[in-house]
């Protein structure tokens, strides 16, 4: 596998001629490896003791970590301070990751993703983020409308939920199993799976997203090519902007917000 590691503690493998795929993790100071075939088999996460974090966390991104650690990393350049990474395309999909290295606080960046009902003042691209409620982990339920162009108008109901690891917090937001709270004015998206990691100190972060997106309907190459190259760059140019103000901000208690 070529490219970065995966977020944190978390390192997946895909041998299809000599192995079954796994993702190894840490829990505490016990290494834990979780076969993503058994998962599959069973979805029994209380093996995974359901009261701990990776109990919690892994259920949610399992599915991620295993499909893109599969894809052969390729790097696409730089842009507002991260490098990008495209994997292997299924059909006209290609996952996307991105590494990212900030001189801002961590906490800023946190935050920022942590409010899932204001994320439409971070990203351009969404319209609308409202929280609806809570779902069975306890995470949010998150109606979400985008317009990326004039013509391309998608919206889904996210599950959105986080965790702490060590040094900072990881957040996970996918297409939730109920999708029942759409508009129908939009053509509903047919996968989203984030996987946020941001970690560092007052003084810098560090953040690695990885992403795989289908945005459903008949949407032209072009549109395509956008969403996996030049998007996601101005996706996190925003986050990064908009969390330096917050840090700055707090930072200047007599700064105007």
């Amino acid at each position: 596998m070529n490219g970065p590691p995966l977020p944190g503690e978390y390192e997946g493998a895909m041998n299809y001629r000599n192995a079954a795929p796994y993702i190894n993790c840490r829990d505490g100071e016990a290494n834990v490896q979780l076969k993503t075939a058994d998962l599959l088999e069973s979805f029994e996460i209380s093996r995974l003791r359901r009261n701990t974090w990776i109990g919690r966390s892994v259920f949610l991104v399992f599915l991620l970590a295993a499909s893109l650690s599969s894809a052969d990393w390729t790097s696409a350049g730089m842009k507002h301070g991260c490098e990008i990474f495209t994997g292997d395309a299924v059909g006209t999909i290609a996952p996307v990751r991105a590494v990212c290295d900030w001189p801002i606080s961590a906490d800023s960046v946190i935050q920022t993703l942590d409010r899932t009902d204001n994320l439409e003042a971070v990203f351009s691209t969404v319209e609308q983020s409202a929280v609806l409620g809570s779902d069975s982990d306890g995470g949010d339920l998150v109606y979400q409308s985008y317009r990326m162009t004039p013509f391309f108008k998608r919206e889904v109901v996210l599950a959105m939920s986080s965790e702490p690891i060590p040094d900072g917090r990881r957040f996970s937001w996918r297409k939730a199993s109920d999708q029942s709270a759409l508009t129908g004015t939009r053509i509903e998206i047919d996968r989203t799976e984030n996987l946020w990691e941001v970690t560092g100190s007052a003084e810098h972060c560090h953040v690695v997203l990885e992403l795989s997106f289908a945005p459903g309907g008949n949407v032209p190459a072009f549109i395509i090519d956008w969403l996996q190259g030049a998007g996601v760059k101005d996706q996190l140019g925003e986050l990064r902007r908009y969390a330096a103000s917050r840090s700055n901000n707090s930072e200047n208690p007599n700064r105007t917000r």
